[in-house]
Formats: C-alpha cells, structure tokens, sequence
C-alpha cells in the first residue's frame, strides 16, 4: 500500500481529484459520467451543495486536464500543485459527502412571549440575553416575532405622544408595529445550511433584514412554543458562510 507522504504533490492531486470525481458520481447517482458531465448533471438538477463550489470544480477540471496532458507528451510538469489546492479538495469532499444541516449549528435556547407578557419583561430579557428577536404566541398559536428593533421603534414614536408605562405596555401593543411581526420561516432541523443560506439571499433581496429562521422539531410547522428548538438571525449569516 503506497504511503501517501511519500507521494509527490502531483501525485496527491490526481488521487484527490479522482476521489472527488467518484464523490460526485454518487452524490449525482452518475457513477459512469465523465467530470464535466457531472457537473453539467448538477447545474440541471440545481444541486444546490455541489452548485456552491461550482467555480472551483470546473477550475480542478481544466488543470487536472492540464497536468494530465503534459503528462502525456513527455513534457516537464510546468505547474505542481500545492498544499493549499490539495487540502481544498479534500475540504469540498468531506462539504459534498457531508453537508452541514441545521441541527448541528442552531439548536439552540429560544426564549419565546406571550401576547399578554410585559414589555418590562422582554426589555429584561434583552438586557440580560442579549438576544434580538422573539417568537410570539396567543396561547399555543405563534403570532410572529417581537424585536428589539421594533421595540426600539415602538418606544420612540410612543414618547411623542406621552409618558408611557413599560409595566403597563404589553407585547400585543409592540408587534403590531414592527416590520419584523410575519418575516419567519420556518425550517426542520434536517435542513441543509445550503437552504438556509437561501432563505437569508431571498430576504436579503427583497430589501428585507429584520426577519428570523425557526428551527421545529415537528417539521416544517410549529404547533407550540416548545416545537421551536432554534433560531436563526440575520447576526447568523457569517456561520452560516462558513460551514457552507
């Protein structure tokens, strides 16, 4: 068995990429295509793993024809691959074998509001949290989100008005007046980090930044406050890039 630190680079290359053209085969059930093909397959089947290192795949296509081809004619190598293309590789791979899915980075505490709950007691839990955006229920049906935003908001256009009481204001009188109330989504926590992040590109299209992910463990529904084992916010987004 050849030990692979006895391996030249070039030689690392090629073993890596063919690892990588039989990981696309299968992730596409196409195992007898040729590379390009496979990646033709993926754009019209718009998958969506394999579509996000779309740009690297092709590159690792054209220089492993390269190297190959000089290979063939006798030629000195004019390039050798490096550690750095040689590790990416093997990153891609173990991100198309493998992709991340919610429950591995957003299983998380989510502290959900009544509509009867004092403002008092959300500006607490602000204070104390440093969470952003809450979900909102009447009894067990989720009416949308509260945020600090919006509360913020609610706040400055009151004072205008009178001296308000913030025991006496309650959640119902906020929601109703922050622009982040119906931007949810709701997603299961078997969700690919993939179809999150476009989720986040769609909002973040419409103009929209004030909206937040539920993750449920009953799907894609949310039946009551405690179906909500996670959230994510647009704060999410460097994760989210990071582990695409």
């Amino acid at each position: 068995m050849t030990n692979i630190e006895n391996l030249t680079n070039y030689e690392k290359f090629l073993r890596a990429f063919n690892t990588l053209h039989e990981t696309l085969g299968k992730k596409l059930n196409q195992p007898n295509l040729q590379f390009g093909a496979l990646l033709k397959v993926a754009e019209k089947n718009r998958d969506k793993v394999v579509m996000n290192y779309l740009s690297e795949l092709d590159f690792y296509r054209e220089f492993r024809n390269f190297l190959v081809h000089q290979a063939t004619i006798e030629k000195p190598p004019v390039a050798e691959p490096n550690d750095f293309i040689i590790d990416e590789i093997n990153d891609i791979i173990a991100s198309i074998e493998n992709p991340k899915k919610v429950y591995e980075l957003f299983i998380n505490e989510v502290i959900h509001f009544n509509m009867e709950d004092s403002l008092s007691t959300v500006l607490r839990v602000v204070n104390e949290k440093e969470y952003s955006q809450f979900p909102v229920f009447n009894n067990n049906e989720l009416i949308g989100l509260v945020s600090e935003n919006g509360i913020t908001r609610f706040l400055a256009e009151s004072v205008n008005d009178d001296i308000i009481s913030i025991v006496e204001t309650k959640v119902k009188d906020v929601i109703d007046q922050d622009e982040a109330k119906g931007s949810i989504s709701i997603v299961n926590s078997n969700t690919l980090i993939h179809d999150v992040e476009e989720i986040f590109n769609k909002k973040l299209h419409e103009g929209n930044s004030f909206f937040a992910i539920l993750v449920s463990n009953r799907g894609h529904k949310i039946e009551k406050p405690e179906d909500i084992v996670g959230i994510i916010t647009p704060w999410d987004l460097p994760i989210i890039l990071d582990n695409m």
